[in-house]
């Protein structure tokens, strides 16, 4: 009986997140936390967000955190901490990171005129070589 009301009150608490937008992170335990990743510079999409709205010429795919490989690669934005050298793509870099978000947009119905972009919450990658 104790598992059953466990159980349920898991779920609700889970269908309660949910139900708020619960923003976790992509790749660190906890958000602004420093990790070491392994990662290569992709290709952006040609999509509307990725040509209008990610400055960096590249999206970064990281491929290991803290020395544990990814099951799957975790393509996302980044940012450099500093002027950092011209990374090349494809190019394997291991790299200290913390990953942060930021809102982009505005809620729909919060401006009069039509907006081109819906409100969103975007993940992203702040980046620094581990020498520096």
């Amino acid at each position: 009986m104790k598992t059953i009301i466990a159980v349920v009150l898991f779920a609700m608490v889970m269908s309660a997140n949910a139900e708020k937008g619960t923003v976790t992170p992509k790749i660190a335990s906890r958000f602004g936390e420093v990790i070491t990743i392994e990662a290569e510079f992709v290709e952006k999409p040609n999509s509307y967000h990725a040509q209008n709205f990610v400055k960096e010429p590249f999206l970064i795919s990281v491929v290991a955190v803290n020395g544990q490989s990814l099951s799957k690669p975790i393509v996302m934005e980044y940012s450099a901490s500093s002027k950092e050298p011209v990374f090349k793509k494809g190019v394997r870099y291991t790299l200290e990171a913390y990953e942060t978000i930021y809102p982009l947009g505005d809620p729909k119905g919060w401006n009069k005129l039509a907006s081109q972009v819906d409100y969103r919450i975007v993940h992203r990658i702040v980046i620094r070589s581990p020498n520096k």
